[in-house]
């Protein structure tokens, strides 16, 4: 593949295994059933979106045989919203790497992102909690931030354990974006709709964010 130095330079995504790289909008035959391996690169990226691994067992419970890793479809359309608006932003992947924790310390370590949000589903909720940790000892001035429908119901119980320092209920499209730009211009979190944080011993809950209605509108 091409040095990070080449890629950061010319802002392009890349895929691909040990069998060959291309860019993401070539769509090459790799004779891969999907892309192995997904990532945005950016120059001076704010921030950094973790899929988490999870096992298989845990996560499939009975329904395993049906599961498969695939591109985290979801994280990256949340990085091109992000980069539609201008801000930077990287996905790393540890689901199909297995690395676990240490993978994404390593992650959180190299690029020291001010923002750092991971999905969260239950039955993968405790191998989250414990990424999200390893990044925050790794990167201990990033804002540690989760969505999906297990941090949106449970955000309380998240933010007073000090598993996140933000949580994002229903839709995060837009979300990201405010939350990006308020952490990196140190405005208040109060102004972004459609989160929770925690201030002092308080939970504060924003207002919620109205769903996006054209979804043309999205890349």
């Amino acid at each position: 593949p091409p040095t990070a130095p080449q890629l950061l330079s010319h802002r392009e995504c890349w895929f691909g295994d040990e069998r060959g790289w291309a860019p993401v909008g070539s769509r090459p035959n790799l004779g891969l059933a999907g892309p192995r391996l997904y990532l945005v690169w950016g120059l001076e990226m704010s921030t950094l979106l973790i899929n988490p691994t999870a096992s298989i067992e845990t996560a499939g419970g009975r329904f395993k045989g049906l599961l498969t890793a695939m591109p985290p479809i979801g994280l990256a359309l949340l990085a091109a919203r992000l980069r539609q608006h201008g801000r930077e932003v990287a996905v790393y992947d540890a689901f199909i790497g297995r690395n676990g924790p240490e993978g994404v310390a390593a992650e959180a370590r190299r690029r020291r992102p001010q923002v750092i949000g991971l999905p969260v589903v239950t039955p993968c909720a405790k191998e989250v909690f414990v990424q999200a940790a390893a990044a925050r000892a790794a990167s201990p001035d990033s804002v540690i931030v989760m969505g999906n429908i297990h941090a949106d119901l449970f955000a309380e119980d998240i933010l007073k354990q000090g598993l996140a320092d933000i949580v994002v209920h229903g839709e995060a499209e837009d979300t990201v974006v405010d939350i990006d730009r308020a952490i990196a211009g140190k405005t208040d979190l109060s102004a972004v709709r459609g989160i929770s944080f925690r201030r002092g011993d308080q939970i504060v809950r924003t207002p919620e964010r109205p769903q996006i209605e054209d979804l043309d509108s999205l890349p």
